[in-house]
């Protein structure tokens, strides 16, 4: 199963919803990280979380209003 958080300047609340979704056990085969051209942390945020577990991937797109 794939688990896909969309973000827009969400970074305090990211890792959470990331963590979140990996506890969903064995069935979760990747969470998908989709940044919607944020300007806060959480391009930072998001590459820590990378770092943190082989099973997130993320795309980051420019924010088009």
């Amino acid at each position: 199963m794939s688990v896909v958080i969309t973000t827009y300047n969400r970074s305090a609340m990211l890792p959470h919803a990331v963590r979140s979704a990996l506890a969903g056990g064995e069935a979760v085969l990747e969470v998908l990280v989709i940044d919607d051209g944020s300007t806060d942390a959480t391009p930072r945020v998001v590459r820590d979380l990378l770092a943190e577990d082989a099973r997130v991937r993320a795309f980051r797109h420019p924010n088009r209003g």
